[in-house]
């Protein structure tokens, strides 16, 4: 037999439990100067009426006993029964015009003698309500707060939004859903599955009374036709000429295209019509085209999934923007960031992450598209960061999440001006950090290095130092400062040009060797005998050769040391009439140092070495004044000589 609770019962009962967030008492008596209880002012009462019942309705509804004291005494209404009206009226004559307040249910009645007025309001879920005088409040716990009517909005918005991909759609049926891709999807998730088992294992259908019901997550995951059912399910992408979008004759954008579909497959296409724009093609002077990355495509593909996983489908007039400027990628999605997941974390790498649609996110997590939960932001700044880029920037206001990626290098043109100095050298990000530190001859202490390259071991920086080091780049500069002194600033990076002689000296010391098997001793031996004293290289040639990736672990060539040996020995037999060697006269020498410089004839300047030289004996043959042919180095380093190289005597 089904009880039904009688509102006489409601009332008691609330006056027993006492106030809550969904209650309150209002006494409708005061003590007069004279300490004698009395009627309050009805004006005052209503106002009261007014403030708790706009209160319930911005939150989440409740009931006002006007007669009832804070202890739960029921002290009754001694008012008369005009003032009795005038308090009935105060849900509308004490709220604001513009915002009426849901009807609420008014009830009169007595107990033990005394009579109380009860009011009972429900939830608003559209407007948001006001006092007569402009005020706006909302109930929290026993407290009614003022607070601003946009907060309301966006706390309804942000509930709205959550329960979207999670509501049922009575209307919809399997035949609305892309059968096919579902079936593709089991074979992959739970082979043998039928298309109904699979939506219950996702959660993203039940069987009720009528049959199979879907929720809205399974429409936007895999319609047919996803229109039908959420108008915006699309990915806009616009490329922008310029840093801006210009209006009327200005109008910049140059192409412009809309990606529909369900999420499944939006996230290929659009992935497709994105990819292209993630690298720019050039075309050089021998009419080859060489394609250059200006963007990390592991960071875009994580900005996209992580916009279609995360955007507010509940905003149905907007759809998913990307706007790619000359200097910039923008990925923008409708709606407001959640507010339990703070910007400040995003940015800090905290992992931070709550799902606004937690059915969409678990299929996509099940489908491998998203992984770890929460680690999105992070893989986007990790995948940045590996390409030398600036730092991505979030941003969230009230209508939008936008991720930000430049293409702009975190180093400056100075920064990339001197690491192309060493390009040869094939340094590691950490030696990058290191060499750009100690450029223009700055000395470095060892807690310099180890704060650039945020490293503890002491045992890192020394292999650190050692790799670079037998690259020939770094050096003491005040080998008799003790041990044991972090601070002091001792060590030295060697010049680009400077470093890259030495190594041009030790290649020709590896040409006239030989092709060998294996570097050994007797190698070692002969590589000394071939390069300089003061070469970095000299005291131990053949670990300097492995850390600059020209041997093995096992000491045996790589293929960098065969292609020194192959190019160079091909060189060799090339006419003097070819038009890649030039001619030059000896303008100065260090006899002995092995190095000098000649003057081309169109008046360019070139560093020469004794090892460059195809008979060696030829530089003792020289004086200020011969002339020479020689082919030019590769690659001019920054504010300095090209290298002469296979140089031979001419008069």
């Amino acid at each position: 037999m089904t009880e039904t609770l009688k509102l006489e019962e409601r009332i008691l009962t609330g006056i027993d439990l006492g106030e809550s967030h969904f209650r309150e008492f209002k006494s409708a008596l005061q003590r007069n100067t004279e300490g004698k209880v009395e009627p309050r002012p009805v004006k005052e009462i209503c106002r009261n009426i007014g403030e708790v019942l706009v209160s319930f309705a911005n939150a989440d509804g409740g009931e006002l006993f006007v007669g009832v004291e804070d202890d739960s005494t029921i002290s009754g209404v001694p008012h008369k029964d005009e003032l009795l009206d005038a308090m009935k009226l105060a849900y509308s004559t004490y709220v604001h015009a513009d915002s009426p307040i849901p009807t609420p249910s008014i009830k009169l009645f007595e107990v033990k003698g005394n009579k109380i007025l009860y009011f009972q309001v429900s939830k608003s879920t559209g407007s948001v309500h006001l006092t007569s005088d402009g005020r706006c409040l909302q109930r929290f716990d026993r407290e009614n707060r003022i607070v601003p009517p946009e907060r309301i909005q966006q706390d309804r918005q942000e509930i709205l939004s959550r329960e979207y991909d999670r509501n049922f759609i009575p209307s919809a049926t399997l035949k609305d859903l892309d059968i096919d891709l579902i079936d593709g999807i089991a074979q992959q998730l739970a082979p043998g599955y039928s298309p109904e088992k699979l939506l219950q294992f996702l959660d993203l259908a039940q069987f009720g009374p009528e049959g199979l019901i879907l929720r809205r997550a399974a429409l936007l995951l895999f319609a047919r036709d996803v229109i039908k059912w959420h108008p915006r399910c699309s990915i806009r992408i616009l490329r922008v000429t310029g840093s801006s979008i210009g209006t009327g004759k200005d109008y910049n954008v140059s192409e412009d295209d809309m990606i529909n579909g369900n999420i499944v497959s939006l996230l290929e296409n659009s992935w497709d019509a994105l990819r292209p724009h993630l690298a720019r093609t050039k075309f050089q002077a021998n009419a080859l085209f060489r394609e250059s990355i200006i963007y990390p495509e592991d960071a875009c593909r994580e900005a996209l999934i992580n916009a279609v996983a995360h955007r507010d489908y509940s905003i149905e007039g907007k759809p998913i923007e990307i706007l790619i400027y000359d200097d910039r990628m923008e990925v923008k999605s409708p709606g407001r960031l959640l507010s339990s997941i703070l910007i400040k974390d995003l940015k800090e790498l905290k992992g931070a992450h709550q799902s606004r649609n937690v059915f969409i996110a678990r299929v996509l997590r099940e489908l491998g598209y998203m992984r770890e939960m929460g680690e999105g932001i992070r893989r986007i700044y990790s995948s940045v960061r590996s390409f030398e880029l600036v730092d991505p920037e979030i941003h969230a206001d009230q209508a939008s999440f936008m991720v930000t990626l430049f293409h702009k290098s975190i180093f400056s043109p100075k920064d990339v001006q001197w690491l192309n100095g060493f390009t040869d050298f094939h340094l590691t990000k950490d030696e990058q950090r290191v060499v750009l530190l100690g450029r223009d001859g700055r000395l470095l202490s060892t807690n310099d290095i180890i704060q650039v390259v945020e490293i503890i071991d002491t045992e890192e920086f020394r292999a650190l130092y050692e790799r670079l080091n037998r690259k020939g780049i770094i050096y003491n500069a005040k080998p008799t400062t003790r041990g044991g002194k972090r601070q002091v600033p001792r060590f030295q990076i060697r010049p680009p040009q400077e470093a890259q002689q030495y190594l041009a000296e030790l290649q020709n010391a590896l040409l006239e060797i030989g092709q060998i098997e294996k570097f050994d001793m007797p190698i070692a031996k002969k590589l000394r005998d071939r390069i300089s004293s003061n070469s970095p290289y000299n005291r131990e040639p053949v670990f300097s050769l492995r850390a600059l990736g020209y041997v093995s672990e096992m000491f045996t060539p790589l293929p960098r040391t065969a292609a020194i040996w192959t190019k160079t020995s091909l060189s060799k037999y090339q006419s003097s009439s070819e038009p890649d060697r030039l001619k030059g006269t000896v303008t100065y020498l260090v006899e002995g140092r092995g190095f000098g410089f000649a003057k081309s004839t169109d008046g360019e300047s070139f560093f020469i070495h004794a090892s460059e030289f195809n008979d060696k004996s030829d530089w003792n043959k020289i004086s200020i004044g011969s002339v020479l042919g020689f082919q030019a180095g590769e690659r001019k380093s920054f504010g300095k000589e090209r290298s002469a190289k296979l140089i031979r005597i001419l008069e």
